[in-house]
């Protein structure tokens, strides 16, 4: 909320939303908060297993436990599984996600960066997809990402405009920049271009790296 308004452009994107809803006949449900649960869930019994999976330039997803998780879930034509995605970027030696993220119920929010044990402790379901096999290019992926820190969250979801990004926006154009062509495209869904998070790894190029229904490592 800015000077305690939305603006008409905010009221259009969260109405896109209920449309969405309404579109897949979806409840609002929240997924199960494992904060408590989360290192005994991750490979190898904690989270700093995945130190030795992970590299810079790493798409990762999640399902949160947010009202909007479900929604944004189902907006993947084929694996409706996760809501959320962001990039590894490594500093100082540790794992850090760049991720675009708002206020679920005014949708004001930013790209910022978090600590990977921050990103997954909402999450009751995880992956890390990874594009090629040239560290360079996922360094390029990660720089990416980084460029667009602080930039408001897209909460009208047009993917036009980069000067503001939604989380699957952020990973399509850190990827496609990085790699020079289209590896990640959008999905149509009644006539509108969406980034479902299922078209951040579908490709060609991607594969999985970690997967908690595979016990973490691959």
């Amino acid at each position: 909320m800015v000077n305690g308004k939305f603006t008409c452009r905010r009221r259009s994107s969260w109405l896109l939303l209920l449309t969405l809803i309404v579109m897949f006949f979806l409840p609002l449900q929240t997924a199960t908060d494992e904060l408590g649960r989360l290192k005994g869930n991750m490979p190898g019994g904690c989270i700093e297993s995945l130190a030795g999976i992970l590299d810079e330039g790493d798409i990762i997803f999640r399902y949160g436990n947010g009202v909007w998780s479900p929604v944004f879930r189902n907006v993947s034509l084929t694996e409706k599984r996760f809501s959320h995605a962001g990039v590894i970027i490594v500093e100082k030696g540790r794992f850090w996600v760049v991720h675009a993220s708002a206020h679920e119920m005014n949708g004001v929010g930013y790209v910022s960066k978090v600590s990977l044990e921050q990103f997954l402790a909402v999450s009751s379901d995880y992956a890390v997809y990874r594009f090629g096999k040239e560290k360079n290019v996922r360094w390029r992926i990660a720089e990416n990402a980084k460029s667009y820190i602080g930039r408001p969250f897209d909460s009208s979801f047009n993917i036009a405009d980069r000067n503001r990004v939604y989380c699957t926006e952020l990973v399509m154009h850190s990827v496609n920049d990085a790699v020079g062509y289209n590896a990640i495209s959008p999905t149509v869904v009644n006539g509108v271009s969406l980034v479902a998070p299922d078209d951040c790894y579908e490709g060609r190029g991607f594969f999985a790296v970690a997967d908690k229904r595979l016990s973490g490592k691959l």
